[in-house]
């Protein structure tokens, strides 16, 4: 009866020993939060500088201004984010750099919404 009494005993201690480790072991680091896809009601405006998203595809830390030869476009946002736009939205980029003859750094407010890529849907489009 001793026997089973030290062994019900060392196996109570044991099962004790390892819980006890297993809420001291290290936490995992957290990972670096994520930016949350930008999402946009039908009808928001969104504003920030007219880059070439070819360009800015190639080269994402490239500043990728925008020239009389650009026919794929996106917009930067001041926060950092790039979003490219629709084929509505470089038929309507191209005609706007067409009549503006602006290029280079060119700032824009984009009317539409986004879709879980992180592209516009242009429903309108005007240069500042």
């Amino acid at each position: 009866m001793c026997k089973r009494l030290l062994t019900l005993f060392g196996c109570l201690a044991l099962a004790a020993g390892v819980a006890a480790a297993q809420d001291n072991q290290p936490q995992a680091p957290a990972s670096a939060p994520q930016r949350e896809p930008v999402q946009a009601a039908a009808g928001q405006s969104i504003t920030g500088m007219l880059v070439d998203a070819t360009c800015r595809a190639a080269s994402p830390s490239a500043e990728c201004e925008v020239t009389a030869g650009t026919t794929s476009f996106g917009i930067l946002t001041s926060d950092g984010r790039f979003l490219k736009f629709d084929a509505n939205g470089n038929t309507l980029a191209k005609s706007e750099m067409d009549k503006s003859k602006k290029t280079g750094k060119v700032s824009a407010t984009v009317t539409g919404s986004v879709d879980g890529s992180d592209t516009v849907r242009v429903e309108n489009l005007s240069f500042s």
